[in-house]
């Protein structure tokens, strides 16, 4: 399966009187390709979706050493999304970065014909291969906050509740 970034979305709380810590979020533009060429569109690949996405107010995109960086102003309590899409917008993956507790969440979805949108899936796993494409996306991330920089491959997953 061949994924594309299509939208990062930050949701804070709302500011208070008193200053909040600030963190920063940088996310690596990697060259390989991910997508096959397809006729009617150019092939995508995560780097050429990171510089399509709206500018939003609280992103940037700076060159450090050579490395183009898109760089997300948040709140040290917020939670940034990620939206993934297929190639074929057939599947489509939300991943939520939990900064204040330090977790991912991944809920994916499919396109359904019968209700012209996308459902959530019903599975438990992700499949291997899409694990892989989030896992290998993840690590390209780098969170810097209080004179520290961590790294999204040690995030560790959310629980699972029980299916009962």
């Amino acid at each position: 399966m061949n994924l594309y970034l299509a939208d990062i979305a930050v949701h804070e709380k709302k500011q208070s009187k008193r200053c909040e810590p600030s963190c920063r979020v940088f996310i690596r533009e990697i060259n390989s390709a991910w997508s096959l060429p397809f006729h009617s569109r150019p092939a995508h690949r995560f780097s050429y979706s990171l510089s399509l996405l709206k500018r939003e107010t609280n992103t940037t995109a700076e060159l450090c050493h050579g490395q183009w960086l898109r760089v997300i102003q948040c709140q040290e309590n917020a939670r940034v999304h990620l939206l993934f899409k297929s190639v074929d917008h057939r599947y489509m993956f939300a991943v939520a970065l939990h900064l204040k507790t330090r977790t991912v969440s991944v809920v994916s979805y499919e396109w359904s014909d019968v209700q012209r949108k996308h459902v959530r899936l019903c599975a438990h796993e992700l499949l291997a291969i899409e694990r892989q494409l989030i896992f290998q996306i993840l690590q390209t991330f780098y969170i810097y906050r209080k004179q520290q920089i961590s790294y999204l491959a040690m995030f560790r997953p959310e629980p699972r509740q029980p299916s009962g």
